[in-house]
């Protein structure tokens, strides 16, 4: 493959990716954490004799800020893991999708086949790595076993068409 032609395939690759995972968050945002109360930050300017004196720790108030904060901080943990879930499952099964699409194009289209397998490939990693960390350990295994087997059985698939298609020109 000439120089322009794998250009041309990282360059697809990495669009494909950046277009699934902008698409994602342009049609279903990420929830937005809870906002950080004012009653837990510093004071930004020194008192009247100079010096910066911390929040009241505590204080009622200074308590009650931070167990409310906690409370939405645990909520938010709530959500996001759901939303990393849901994107998870987005993006990893447009990435196999795409990747079994860069499979099954016709002799002749290589270079975009190439694309479609490496922007599959990249998506599909950009879904695992929203959800990764939150996965059930044997989910997580299946994940990555996934996907070692469909990229050798397309590599293997790949190479041996390739390998098939020099031999037929000889």
């Amino acid at each position: 493959m000439g120089l322009i032609k794998g250009v041309y395939v990282l360059a697809l690759g990495v669009f494909l990716a950046l277009f699934v995972g902008l698409g994602i968050a342009a049609f279903y945002p990420e929830p937005a954490p809870p906002p950080f109360p004012r009653a837990l930050e510093p004071p930004a300017a020194p008192s009247p004799k100079g010096e910066v004196r911390p929040p009241e720790v505590e204080s009622p108030e200074y308590r009650a800020a931070q167990e409310e904060f906690q409370r939405q901080q645990a909520a938010y943990q709530m959500v996001i893991k759901s939303y990393n879930q849901k994107v998870f499952f987005i993006a990893f099964g447009l990435g196999l999708a795409a990747m079994v699409v860069g499979l099954l194009m016709k002799r002749g289209l290589e270079v975009v086949s190439s694309g479609l397998l490496l922007g599959g490939t990249l998506t599909s990693i950009y879904g695992g790595t929203r959800y990764f960390g939150d996965m059930d350990p044997w989910m997580r295994f299946g994940v990555v076993a996934l996907g070692l087997a469909l990229l050798l059985f397309l590599g293997f698939r790949r190479l041996t068409d390739a390998r098939g298609a020099d031999m037929s020109r000889s």
